[in-house]
């Protein structure tokens, strides 16, 4: 990130403007910069620098941004205040001095995903539903689109409205989100999914497709079956609550049934689950007892290991907290569990795997494994 990209960013922080990431970057940063020294010096450099620095913290704390980020009554807060305006300073600062190198941000930890995802039309026409304020954000033939106060986006559908197109909603690593269908089927969608359905259940069946995880609570309706199909499996429910998992790096498609009843389908090999059950699908289906507040664990804010390797658990992280994975020698063959946080940073999460003698660490954008 150049001198440029930094000073832009201070700016996004200090107007309020910030993305939850973006905050957690700057602030991030700067705690490293404080404890490493680095601002100090830099900041000794002038008296002029120490009374713009000082200017900028007293604007900044008569008239606070509207979205107020610090508590200024307490110490800590006012500290991270003059940090950044001290920081803000400090780079503008060097953009003047052509000879002094430009300001870059070390990455030692990683903040959590966050709800993000993109709506494609069936026109072709995409929405950031991240960016777009609550209400209607889409009118088609077939339907209403709004999104709602809980950040949910919400299908209204036309009555005898036609004809029936196809939308799709898609997160990417590091973001979740919610949809309501046109039929009141309610999807939460994990990172790095992708569903397809149409703007109206017209047919005999309510047929979408997934390619990623996603937990359903599927609206009753005896005669129209809820079908969800996903990279060769088809899952048939009349209205239950399920969760599936259905990545294309994985091994295999999970389908974990928490109320009601689904049959599941992949090659030809058909099996029903009840309550409690889980179906793992390959080239055949083999059926178990889990614990189902595991396997849902991403929807209700955890992160959840359950007997998990590492390679597992580490595709789990890389799509949550939209980071790489380097293995430096051999993979350490062992397995995990335990839970914390969804919202805690990725360092929370490797602490697990350190405390139990696995050395896993932040390098800029990667975890790095290594025996």
């Amino acid at each position: 990130m150049d001198t440029r990209e930094v000073r832009q960013l201070i700016d996004k922080y200090l107007n309020g403007q910030c993305s939850d990431e973006e905050r957690r970057l700057v602030e991030s940063f700067y705690a490293d910069q404080l404890s490493s020294g680095e601002i100090s010096e830099e900041i000794e450099r002038g008296n002029e620098l120490k009374a713009a620095m000082w200017k900028v913290v007293a604007g900044h704390i008569e008239q606070p941004p509207k979205h107020r980020l610090f508590n200024f009554h307490r110490w800590p807060a006012a500290a991270a205040v003059l940090l950044i305006a001290s920081c803000t300073i400090v780079a503008l600062w060097v953009a003047r001095t052509a000879k002094e190198p430009a300001l870059t941000f070390t990455i030692t930890d990683i903040p959590p995903g966050t709800q993000k995802a993109f709506l494609k039309l069936a026109d072709g026409q995409e929405v950031i539903l991240s960016d777009a304020k609550n209400g209607v954000i889409a009118t088609q033939s077939q339907a209403t689109i709004t999104k709602n106060t809980k950040g949910q986006i919400v299908y209204q559908h036309h009555a005898d409205a036609k004809p029936v197109g196809i939308n799709e909603i898609s997160t990417p690593r590091g973001g979740e989100y919610q949809v309501v269908l046109p039929d009141r089927t309610h999807v939460w969608l994990n990172a790095a999914t992708t569903l397809k359905f149409p703007t109206a259940f017209t047919g005999k069946e309510r047929v979408i497709e997934l390619d990623g995880e996603a937990y359903f609570e599927v609206a009753k309706d005896k005669k129209h079956p809820f079908i969800v199909r996903s990279n060769g499996q088809s899952v048939q429910v009349l209205g239950t609550h399920f969760n599936i998992k259905s990545y294309k790096d994985e091994s295999a498609i999970v389908t974990t049934l928490l109320e009601g009843s689904v049959t599941v389908t992949k090659n030809g090999h058909q099996t029903l689950l009840i309550p409690g059950e889980q179906a793992i699908a390959t080239d055949k289906i083999q059926v178990s007892e889990v614990d189902v507040d595991a396997a849902v664990a991403w929807k209700n804010g955890k992160t959840v290991f359950d007997h998990n390797d590492i390679p597992t658990m580490m595709r789990g992280l890389s799509r949550w907290y939209n980071v790489d994975v380097e293995y430096r020698g051999s993979v350490p063959q062992r397995s995990f569990t335990g839970g914390i946080s969804r919202q805690s940073n990725l360092s929370g999460v490797l602490k697990i795997l350190q405390s139990s003698g696995i050395n896993a660490r932040i390098e800029d954008k990667k975890i790095v494994i290594q025996p």
